[in-house]
């Protein structure tokens, strides 16, 4: 036996469940984990003392923004200190998203056809190239106490 290329099993060899689970058995029965590992790791480091041993590390972080956007020599560096605190404390701004659709004079006038059709309560005609709804022809089931087995082959065909 090769050990490198084992053989292929056969797709005819009975095993039809190869590499899936049993139906209605979750290949994950605990689902997701409720937590988040590296936010809650990142949480006890926050909550945790600073090297100063005065202030936790959020408290030294918050200290350092506000100096920061207070005193930094550059202004893109005060602005950008200054933004990440306003975020933080009053959220970020929202932001306007105007989105326009034109509409032709023809497709105007299809609907307000299809409109004045409708509250006069009459039939709207299919659209663009749809086809009425129709039933296909049903085909008569043979009573089964009567089928033979050429029969049963010729319906199964």
């Amino acid at each position: 036996m090769d050990t490198i290329n084992p053989p292929a099993i056969p797709a005819n060899s009975g095993n039809k469940n190869l590499g899936r689970f049993a139906p209605g058995v979750s290949g994950n029965p605990s689902g997701r984990p409720k937590t988040r590992h590296i936010s809650e790791a990142l949480r006890e480091e926050l909550d945790s003392p600073a090297p100063d041993g005065e202030l936790t590390n959020a408290q030294a972080i918050a200290r350092r923004l506000v100096k920061t956007a207070r005193d930094a020599k550059r202004d893109s560096q005060a602005t950008q200190a200054a933004e990440v605190i306003a975020d933080r404390i009053e959220g970020k701004p929202t932001q306007a998203v105007h989105l326009e659709q034109g509409m032709d004079e023809n497709t105007m006038k299809i609907i307000a056809n299809l409109a004045a059709r409708l509250l006069d309560g009459q039939d709207v005609p299919p659209l663009y190239g749809q086809r009425e709804f129709e039933r296909p022809e049903r085909k008569a089931i043979p009573d089964v106490s009567q089928v033979t087995t050429l029969d049963a082959q010729a319906v199964s065909e």
